[in-house]
């Protein structure tokens, strides 16, 4: 109750976004989609356990135009995913039909892959009334990831990949006097088979954003 509190005070002395230049606070939560086929960090033979929904946080700088436009920039960190499942030597594993092809021991893999956007859109308002808007964006994203790989009783075969993704994106949600604004953006890796080491190449986020004028 206090944050809501809090947040309701700031509100108060953040004036609101007229032309000019704006910053923003966001914070929210994302959801990384696991894209990643049959046989690359997962095997659908084993139960496997993935965790995409995370908490997501990020900031921009924009420039609000007189008319209903605005562009913006900023870094939003989506978080970490995490895939847990036993797997089996690739050669043993036939990811069409999804069956181990050998009498091999499984071993259980810890997958963790943590992405950040570096992100550039142009959005555009459209009015309901003259406090409350939909804002629709278009625009496109540098997403990094640092994927990790453990086994539980292996330490020496710990793994380490980074890689960079360029995405699309499509956004819309709803504003209030431009003071706050609540998005959702759909990321996708263009193009998106040419990425195989990340688990995820979509992700959607959902962003409560705090802006202020200067």
């Amino acid at each position: 109750m206090i944050y809501f509190v809090m947040l309701g005070l700031l509100l108060l002395f953040v004036p609101g976004v007229s032309a000019g230049w704006f910053l923003e606070g966001q914070f929210g939560a994302s959801y990384m989609v696991s894209t990643v086929q049959d046989g690359t960090w997962r095997q659908e033979a084993f139960g496997t356990n993935y965790q995409g929904v995370k908490m997501a946080y990020g900031g921009r700088i924009g420039y609000r135009f007189e008319r209903p436009w605005s562009v913006q920039a900023g870094v939003v960190a989506f978080g970490t995913n995490r895939t847990e499942t036993d797997a089996v030597a690739d050669q043993c594993y036939n990811p069409k039909t999804h069956t181990v092809t050998c009498n091999l021991q499984a071993m259980h893999l810890k997958t963790a892959d943590t992405m950040r956007g570096y992100t550039l859109s142009v959005t555009r308002y459209v009015a309901l009334t003259p406090d409350w808007s939909i804002p629709l964006s278009v625009g496109a994203a540098l997403v990094t990831h640092r994927l990790r790989t453990d086994e539980d009783s292996i330490p020496q075969f710990t793994q380490e990949r980074y890689g960079r993704m360029p995405m699309g994106s499509l956004g819309a949600g709803v504003c209030w006097c431009e003071r706050v604004c609540w998005e959702n953006t759909f990321y996708m890796a263009l193009p998106e088979q040419n990425f195989h080491d990340p688990v995820s190449t979509q992700v959607v986020s959902s962003l409560i954003g705090v802006r202020y004028g200067f």
